[in-house]
């Protein structure tokens, strides 16, 4: 039996489907996203809605976040499956499907390194030595080495210094 404190999955449909109708809290596009005065309002009359007087207009902002990343995190992972790739122990999100209008709303977050490989076949990362791709050896030192390696997810291009 779930403690007084915690959400249901029904309280939680029903904030994922209040959030979607209020898209200054997840469009950054709305004029009203930065208005402080109208998420606060907006917060307010959500929890008012939810009908749960254990939790205030900021405990359901932080269940939404909380919501949100999770969302960006699963569907980060899925992006990161190959085709044909194994799929592992998978555990299904239940709020993924509903959630999907956000799709449009999120971004990857491409990030570029500032670290400076030497120029060699084999790399350190975390302790363990990579095989650089074979197309990165021969770089010149102001070429940029694309590395498609699941190990540099997140970087995008590394640079490889000769």
């Amino acid at each position: 039996m779930p403690r007084k404190s915690e959400v249901s999955r029904e309280e939680t449909e029903k904030l994922i489907n209040l959030v979607q109708n209020e898209s200054c809290i997840y469009d950054i596009t709305d004029p009203d996203y930065h208005d402080k005065l109208r998420l606060f309002n907006t917060w307010d009359r959500i929890s008012k809605e939810m009908g749960n007087e254990l939790h205030d207009g900021d405990s359901w902002r932080k269940k939404w976040r909380n919501l949100r990343d999770t969302y960006v995190k699963k569907r980060r992972d899925l992006k990161l499956l190959k085709s044909g790739q194994a799929a592992g122990k998978r555990v299904f999100w239940p709020f993924m499907d509903q959630l999907s209008f956000l799709e449009k709303h999120v971004q990857d977050n491409i990030t570029q390194s500032n670290i400076l490989l030497e120029k060699s076949s084999e790399v350190a990362i975390g302790g363990d030595e990579v095989q650089l791709p074979s197309e990165c050896e021969n770089s010149s030192e102001d070429e940029i080495c694309s590395l498609p390696h699941p190990l540099f997810a997140g970087f995008r291009d590394l640079h490889v210094d000769g």
